[in-house]
């Protein structure tokens, strides 16, 4: 399954690591220093004193992803509308947004 999650802070960066474990995510964050981090060292989760670390492929925008499966808004409402609209190209006729 193709996953967009939009918004790298702490709870799209859970269920991002979590659900790149078994499909293709996307972790989309408008801030460069995030991306580069995660895109060069994976993210990492502390869980219960274990550190896991994940591998989603991390970006600026959703250019070159294509059609989402599933798009995952995990931003505050303050900037939901903007976020949606600047993902505009990952949803398609049978996308599921999930906010």
């Amino acid at each position: 399954m193709k996953i967009v999650v939009i918004g790298a802070g702490a709870m799209g960066s859970i269920y991002g690591g979590r659900l790149s474990q078994k499909n293709e995510v996307y972790l989309i964050d408008t801030n460069r220093e995030i991306v580069d981090q995660i895109n060069r060292h994976g993210l990492r989760l502390l869980e219960q004193e274990k550190e896991l670390v994940f591998h989603p492929k991390a970006q600026t925008g959703v250019a070159g992803i294509g059609e989402a499966d599933l798009v995952i808004l995990f931003v505050k409402a303050l900037y939901s509308r903007a976020a949606l609209a600047a993902a505009g190209e990952v949803i398609g006729e049978n996308t599921y947004v999930m906010t």
